[in-house]
């Protein structure tokens, strides 16, 4: 034989092998192209199954919904309770602390104006009201001026009457 038949021969079987080689590839995709119709032909009653579903898990999630916004809305009106007590707590807490401070105050006040007003006038008061006390502790001292006063006039007395009737 020649070269050239051989050469021929070579590409042929050359040629061969490749046709082989896409013959099978054709088979594997012609395999892949039959699954892939059959997931297509699937696919509709797949879509409404999963519609199904969807449905039923939309009735469920439904059904579950209502007792969720009972919960939520009682956790929620504990919730208002818990912070309105502990607002009316902080609340009357700063009160009281307000009312101690004011107390304080109106008590510094108090005092300052005591002090400056009406001390001079008590202390005056009070030392009008000592030597008052002192002259009721001392009743000896008036009787003794009555007494005083009765030997004066009776020496007076007895003295103009020894002198008019003396004569």
């Amino acid at each position: 034989m020649s070269r050239s038949t051989t050469a021929r021969e070579a590409l042929i079987a050359e040629l061969i092998g490749d046709i082989g080689d896409l013959l099978e590839r054709v088979g594997s995709l012609t395999t892949r192209v039959e699954s892939l119709t059959a997931e297509v032909q699937s696919l509709p009653k797949t879509l409404d199954k999963a519609r199904k579903e969807m449905r039923d898990a939309a009735s469920l999630l439904d059904s579950r919904l209502e007792p969720f916004r009972h919960h939520l809305a009682a956790e929620m009106e504990k919730t208002k309770h818990v912070a309105i007590k502990a607002f009316i707590g902080q609340t009357n807490y700063v009160a009281a602390q307000e009312h101690v401070k004011q107390s304080q105050a109106m008590t510094a006040a108090a005092r300052t104006i005591l002090d400056k007003e009406l001390e001079p006038r008590v202390r005056q008061f009070s030392q009008t009201l000592q030597r008052l006390v002192d002259e009721a502790d001392r009743p000896w001292e008036a009787w003794l001026i009555h007494a005083a006063t009765i030997t004066c006039s009776a020496l007076c007395s007895g003295w103009l009457v020894l002198h008019l009737l003396g004569r």
